[in-house]
């Protein structure tokens, strides 16, 4: 069976999201991270690194959140979620998932842990400053949804769940996302995304129980 490990509020969001999305068959394993379980014996063979997600799928096991969405996306090229390989679609959707990853995700970490970053007083200014070049990135966003409804155009491509859990993250630091209107009109489209409303219907029932 294909089993993601997961962790509600993390990026694993994204590849469960997809999962739906394909109608893939898989079962749940959750790794209470805030809790040490990532840093067991048992799960550093799943994952070195002791993070989510990782996805064993059809008798591999595959990390990092970019690569499990690029994976999922070529298996199942009739999803049109990853357009065609040699295109010039095809490099922008490289190009927009690894901003999504470096230059979006990435400067979460220093919001949410800036002790982190040192290991002084400036905890304030270490957060302050991973925001303001969030807000840098988001005009970016801003500008590119002004005139198209998902990342690379009219399609939308497993880059866009990535996207869309980043987005998630924003009341988490303070940042009010409806500030950016092109933007948040963005996450909302994909708020209601059917795969989407599953995905966080299942996490909330599994955070339930």
């Amino acid at each position: 069976m294909n089993t993601l490990y997961y962790l509600t509020g993390t990026c694993s969001l994204a590849v469960h999201i997809m999962l739906n999305k394909l109608s893939i068959p898989y079962q749940l394993k959750l790794i209470k991270l805030l809790e040490g379980e990532g840093q067991t014996p048992e799960y550093k063979a799943v994952s070195p690194l002791g993070k989510v997600p990782v996805l064993d799928f059809e008798g591999e096991r595959l990390r990092e959140v970019s690569g499990i969405l690029l994976t999922l996306a070529e298996r199942h090229p009739d999803s049109q979620l990853l357009p065609e390989a040699g295109s010039q679609q095809r490099h922008q959707a490289y190009q927009w998932l690894s901003f999504v990853a470096t230059e979006l995700h990435c400067q979460f970490t220093p919001a949410f842990l800036p002790q982190r970053y040192t290991t002084g007083q400036e905890l304030d200014e270490v957060k302050e400053a991973s925001v303001q070049r969030l807000h840098q990135r988001f005009a970016i966003l801003e500008q590119h949804f002004a005139n198209q409804p998902f990342l690379i155009g009219e399609q939308l491509y497993c880059g866009d769940y990535y996207l869309y859990v980043v987005l998630s993250w924003m009341g988490r630091i303070g940042i009010d996302l409806s500030e950016y209107k092109s933007l948040w009109a963005y996450y909302q489209r994909m708020d209601a995304l059917p795969e989407v409303v599953k995905t966080r219907a299942i996490e909330r029932e599994n955070m339930a129980a």
